[in-house]
């Protein structure tokens, strides 16, 4: 779904030219329908390896990475 939404957005073949005025609408909605579907998707337990990936990486508290 991620990898659709970025390749419409960087192929030059739209629905709507990106040349013209409000041209990136499409766009914008293709990549927000792909963070929509993803998003829903994501369990806690996705949500907890990533915090603890970002505190691997960058050091800190869990307060500082959002984690309450």
């Amino acid at each position: 779904m991620i990898t659709g939404a970025l390749a419409y957005f960087i192929l030059p073949v739209d629905a709507v030219p990106d040349l013209l005025p409000g041209g990136y609408v499409d766009d914008l909605g293709a990549l927000a329908a792909a963070a929509a579907t993803v998003s829903a998707h994501i369990k806690e337990e996705h949500a907890a390896k990533a915090r603890e990936t970002l505190k691997r990486w960058f050091g800190g508290d869990d307060n500082s990475l959002g984690s309450e």
